[in-house]
């Protein structure tokens, strides 16, 4: 599960279960409305202690607090962030970034898993995933987050990722509409029942020929 604390929060309905890898999988991007983040944040690329850390103190701050999810959830998250901190090593095209206070506190992280895209004939295309996009509500609301995106696509780019696909809550519409500005497409919308709770679901997609462009235009306005 990946997770920036959205403007409004969404409401979420108890009911069913959900595995541990669906609950993982999700993601939701920030809220930025301003056009760029003040010169004292800075967003650098790789690991620096603590980032895992952080990274899940951040997302335990909110979906505690929105869901009650603890444990299970916690560990579920370090193990998948934890793993792809750990293939950084073997895998030249997945990254990591942290946004960086005046005092270099970690206020923002995103990671990108291309672990597959780094095998040759693993697929067709040189895919991606987006996860972990967090930022500290102190944060929020200043670019943070449009700058750590444009530091993510201009390695994309440079690496010669040809596709990106993210999940995110569909009730963040400013996030949403951040992933937009960047070429990101919606290509599903649907519930997903994780840990008893009802949540609203989009995946979005990046790709370097724009070919989600149809399916986007098919699913009509947000």
């Amino acid at each position: 599960m990946d997770l920036v604390t959205p403007t409004d929060p969404p409401k979420l309905t108890p009911q069913g279960t959900a595995s541990t890898q669906a609950a993982s999988d999700h993601h939701a991007g920030p809220g930025d409305r301003a056009a760029s983040s003040p010169p004292a944040v800075r967003v650098l690329p790789g690991y620096r202690p603590g980032f895992l850390a952080r990274c899940l103190d951040m997302h335990m701050a909110y979906y505690h607090a929105l869901t009650g999810w603890g444990l299970a959830f916690e560990t579920a998250l370090a193990r998948d962030f934890g793993d792809i901190l750990v293939r950084l090593a073997s895998s030249p095209t997945s990254q990591v970034w942290s946004a960086l206070g005046p005092d270099d506190h970690i206020l923002g992280t995103v990671l990108l898993d291309a672990s597959a895209a780094d095998v040759a004939g693993a697929a067709p295309r040189r895919r991606a995933q987006l996860r972990g996009f967090i930022i500290d509500p102190a944060a929020r609301g200043l670019g943070v987050g449009r700058k750590m995106l444009d530091a993510v696509m201009a390695h994309v780019r440079a690496a010669g990722v040809e596709e990106v696909m993210l999940h995110t809550m569909g009730s963040l519409e400013a996030a949403v509409h951040l992933y937009r500005g960047a070429g990101f497409v919606v290509e599903s919308v649907y519930e997903q029942v994780v840990w008893e709770v009802s949540l609203p679901q989009m995946r979005l997609v990046w790709r370097a020929d724009g070919g989600a462009a149809v399916q986007a235009a098919e699913l009509g306005p947000l």
